[in-house]
């Protein structure tokens, strides 16, 4: 197996399954070596039941005791409960689609289940917790991940893939200099890539989630510091002249604050430049952010050129449509 190998080649991810690991962006087996878990749970310790918290998850191993119907157990969705004990007391452990769950415990034998801990009439309850024989190889211990949901893929799905794949971690290379990971005593991305998904403790999360998103932040500054040089242009750029948006300026019916004065000016001196602009404009909702990137656009098109605004979400898109239809549309743009 390489990094390189397409999702399809580990076990058990037919094509509709690897439909939905696609749409997380999960093509290849490094793609989900780098799909990180979204949080994590503790499972090194079982917790004695007279020790439970009501509204926290918690690991409790226990003996199953009796079985009970709540209705009728040839009806599909009848909730079915198992009560457990440890030597300190007593749980209840509930599934609603009976039908379906009552041999998920076998009476006399023990258990481990992991879920929230709720209180019922005085009662102490687990409500659908995973349950595994206590001893057997799906009994594992330790922090685990918790994944962003995949459709179809359940967690104990994508922990036995992610296990599947960690020996080929040892593969991805160091990309850092050798003097950067020193300065800032950054872990190894084998250790981080390692200690993201199977981690051996809080500290061993911390270390990891720093070395990466320290290299992300990196890789981005040290590519717009490279745009930014001119080192991947071509030639000189297009200058825009600001004056349409001057003008522009002089039609709307309010006059701009002193921020988005000196804003717009700052503006209109890049673009006036044959080179690209980088730059951001930080502000409160409400504060003008939306009329000054007109202003800019308007500039631009009487220049002879495009504008775009991009916006992250469907709804403000719509939003800014709407504004730029009332707004340009008495301009001819």
């Amino acid at each position: 197996m390489k990094l390189s190998d397409d999702i399809t080649t580990l076990k058990g991810i037919g094509p509709k399954k690897a439909e939905s690991f696609r749409a997380r962006g999960i093509d290849t087996v490094e793609d989900l070596i780098r799909f990180f878990p979204r949080s994590y749970e503790d499972r090194r310790k079982a917790v004695p039941i007279s020790e439970l918290k009501p509204g926290k998850a918690a690991l409790v191993e226990a003996i199953v005791l009796s079985r009970r119907y709540s209705g009728n157990p040839y009806k599909k969705r009848t909730p079915v409960s198992f009560l457990a004990a440890d030597d300190s007391g007593t749980i209840e452990i509930v599934y609603f689609n009976g039908r379906f769950m009552a041999n998920a415990c076998q009476i006399n034998q023990r258990y481990t289940f992991y879920g929230k801990v709720s209180l019922n009439m005085g009662r102490l309850q687990m409500i659908h917790p995973e349950s595994v024989k206590t001893g057997s190889p799906e009994d594992v211990r330790g922090v685990l991940p918790v994944y962003p949901q995949i459709p179809g893929v359940s967690q104990k799905e994508l922990r036995r893939l992610q296990q599947s794949v960690s020996g080929l971690i040892a593969e991805l290379p160091e990309g850092l200099p050798e003097e950067i990971v020193k300065q800032y005593r950054l872990a190894d991305p084998a250790f981080a890539l390692q200690n993201m998904h199977f981690p051996r403790n809080r500290s061993h999360v911390l270390m990891s989630r720093f070395r990466l998103i320290f290299e992300e932040l990196l890789s981005l500054e040290t590519g717009l510091l490279y745009i930014r040089s001119g080192s991947v242009r071509e030639g000189e750029g297009v200058s825009i002249d600001p004056a349409p948006g001057d003008a522009f300026i002089s039609k709307l019916p309010f006059s701009l604050t002193s921020g988005q004065q000196r804003v717009w000016k700052e503006i209109a001196a890049d673009l006036a430049q044959p080179k690209a602009m980088n730059r951001l404009v930080q502000g409160d909702v409400g504060s003008g952010k939306t009329a000054v990137a007109e202003i800019a656009m308007v500039a631009s098109v009487r220049s002879g050129f495009q504008a775009v605004m991009m916006a992250p979400t469907e709804i403000l898109a719509e939003q800014h449509y709407r504004t730029l239809t009332r707004d340009l549309g008495p301009e001819g743009i």
